[in-house]
């Protein structure tokens, strides 16, 4: 996802040699709360990134009514509807 919005290959991207995070943000035009997404998703440690798909769909939920849909469906349900994560990225895309 950060590749896809940056244009650079995430071996390519710094970190902070402080903590080891890949430093991006200043690379995208995308509101904070969804960078904090994208963050938690390639944390170094990974206790610190998120610990299910659920996790994500309820951090996404405000980006898309699909998304917040899919907190209501079976997982089996999910598995068979077309990917909500590609729509928020174009939305996303069209918007900055």
């Amino acid at each position: 996802m950060i590749q896809g919005l940056s244009g650079i290959a995430p071996k390519r991207l710094a970190d902070d040699p402080q903590t080891g995070e890949l430093l991006w943000r200043h690379l995208v035009n995308v509101d904070d709360a969804f960078a904090d997404v994208l963050s938690r998703m390639v944390k170094w440690r990974a206790r610190d990134r998120y610990q299910s798909v659920q996790e994500i769909i309820d951090d996404l939920s405000p980006y898309s009514p699909q998304i917040a849909s899919l907190k209501n469906q079976s997982r089996s349900q999910r598995s068979r509807n077309y990917n909500p994560l590609d729509r928020v990225v174009h939305n996303l895309k069209k918007t900055s």
